[in-house]
């Protein structure tokens, strides 16, 4: 009967040891799985953040593609306004310069009319006084 009270003891011992190595492991066990819940929730987090983030990247690069193409038309009729305006002004500059050549021709031809009249002015009064001069010899003879 001793026998049965010590063996009886023991396994009463190793229950308990067992009950409380139970209770440990059931408590890392639930520790874990909180752990692994933990992890869960920011592996959620993490993938919500880095979706939200590319979503931003994605909606800024269509911002700045939408921006880049604005300024780039922008550009565009910026440089057909001065093309336009320098195509005006290099059309003007030619109707002037035709303007200002004729103008010279003119100006020369005028010139030489001026010219050619002040010698015939010059001319005239000498051969008036040769011709009284003629005249006046043929009065005499």
């Amino acid at each position: 009967m001793e026998f049965c009270r010590a063996e009886s003891t023991q396994l009463k011992s190793q229950l308990d040891y067992l009950t409380k190595e139970n209770d440990r492991l059931m408590n890392d066990i639930r520790q874990q799985m909180t752990m692994v819940e933990s992890m869960r929730m920011m592996q959620d987090n993490c993938v919500k953040v880095e979706n939200d983030t590319i979503q931003r990247q994605q909606q800024q690069i269509e911002r700045l593609e939408r921006e880049i193409g604005y300024y780039r038309d922008k550009i565009q009729a910026q440089e057909e306004k001065w093309k336009e305006t320098s195509d005006s002004f290099s059309s003007r500059l030619q109707c002037l310069q035709e303007q200002l050549n004729n103008e010279r021709q003119k100006y020369l031809q005028l010139q030489q009319e001026h010219f050619d009249l002040k010698i015939k002015s010059q001319q005239q009064p000498q051969q008036q006084k040769s011709q009284q001069s003629s005249e006046m010899m043929d009065i005499t003879a």
